[in-house]
């Protein structure tokens, strides 16, 4: 009996140890995962699960443990990038928390992250009150305003608003390099690797292409100024009170030529001379003088080139390349920066959809108007004042 309980006590103590070492892995592997065993907003759970983890641990880094109990979470726009937007508003502090979408490599999140703070000293973007390692996610303080619309630019006071924030913008100093992705000109590239492999069957395609390079190559012969652009300045990407006004969204900022984004401006919202020549001289603080009018117009003529190529590269990403002659007329007296406005901001839920039935109309009005243009009267003046005001 003594034996036979010395074994049954032997057997009862290894299996306690057993036992005790699975409820001791359990309990240390619980502690381990706390950090995602929240139970985060439902509104959260539209990320995927690496993005849900660095969520909830910035979350607990910024705000400390019970942060989930502190804030209403909802969802916002993130226009087309594919971002994640949510605001957290909480009777302390109201937030936008941005998570940037995975295309977007690290360092060109790095770059968004240094251009927006560095603008956001100037007053003209969101604070920014806490970035994740690698900058992937950032936590910014949250910006009631109006969202502007194209037809606000018919209004002298909001043209000359956006001339001044254009050029606060413009003014921020941050290092980011010439290397940060440039939004248009990536179209370009896609149009040369498509002409190499031959998938292009339209000639005008190959035309327009020769000649947006001889204008570019004229282009750089001058000393154009470089600084912070914000990539993107469309009217989803602008926000305005009474008061202030602010660009946000800044997944495609980079160091790049100013009178560029200045001509993107112009095409975007098709200003007419008048309007053109109002923003600029408020954008300047002066009058432009006439190398500086001859190069932005140049400007606008190849950027219209880069906004086709731009948007016929996300075609064919999408494998929706049915790009035709016929359908040019159809389009371009229909087609302006309004509809994308109207289009995506009715009907969220298809924005993709939307987002593809815009970048085949505007990649044939763009391209229409650059052919327009550069075949015109006007565009032969600037070219032969350039050629003759050559710097030396």
């Amino acid at each position: 009996m003594f034996t036979c309980h010395a074994r049954r006590s032997r057997f009862v103590m290894w299996h306690n140890r057993k036992y005790k070492k699975l409820i001791l892995f359990w309990v240390v592997g619980l502690f381990s995962l706390q950090p995602y065993l929240y139970a985060l907003p439902d509104v959260l759970l539209s990320l995927d699960l690496e993005n849900q983890k660095l969520v909830e641990s910035s979350c607990l880094e910024y705000w400390g443990e019970n942060w989930e109990n502190e804030f209403e979470v909802s969802a916002l726009s993130g226009g087309l990038s594919g971002a994640g937007v949510f605001r957290f508003k909480g009777k302390e502090q109201d937030c936008v928390l941005r998570v940037s979408p995975d295309y977007l490599t690290e360092q060109e999140c790095i770059d968004a992250a240094k251009a927006m703070e560095a603008v956001a000293k100037l007053n003209s973007a969101p604070n920014v009150c806490f970035l994740s390692p690698g900058a992937r996610l950032m936590i910014m303080e949250f910006f009631k305003g109006s969202t502007l619309h194209p037809y606000d630019f018919k209004d002298e006071t909001m043209l000359t608003r956006v001339a001044r924030t254009m050029a606060s913008v413009h003014s921020a100093k941050a290092e980011i390099g010439s290397s940060a992705f440039d939004m248009w000109l990536s179209g370009i590239d896609w149009f040369e690797k498509a002409k190499q492999e031959n998938r292009l069957k339209i000639p005008a395609f190959i035309e327009a292409y020769d000649q947006w390079k001889e204008v570019t190559d004229l282009l750089n012969k001058f000393p154009l100024e470089k600084g912070v652009c914000h990539g993107d300045p469309n009217s989803l990407n602008i926000l305005y009170t009474d008061l202030e006004m602010k660009l946000i969204d800044w997944d495609f900022a980079y160091s790049g030529i100013l009178l560029k984004e200045l001509a993107f401006v112009c095409n975007f919202y098709d200003f007419s001379p008048e309007q053109e020549s109002m923003f600029l001289s408020v954008y300047l603080g002066r009058e432009m003088n006439a190398t500086e009018r001859s190069l932005l117009y140049m400007c606008r003529v190849v950027g219209y080139l880069e906004l086709a190529m731009h948007s016929l590269q996300w075609l064919d990403d999408t494998g929706s390349t049915n790009i035709s002659f016929d359908l040019w007329n159809e389009y371009y007296d229909i087609i302006d920066s309004s509809f994308f406005y109207e289009l995506v901001v009715a009907h969220a839920e298809k924005r993709l959809e939307i987002n593809e039935e815009w970048s085949r109309n505007y990649s044939l009005t763009s391209f229409k108007k650059f052919m327009e243009r550069i075949n015109s009267d006007t565009f032969r003046s600037h070219w032969d004042y350039l050629n003759t005001h050559l710097p030396q």
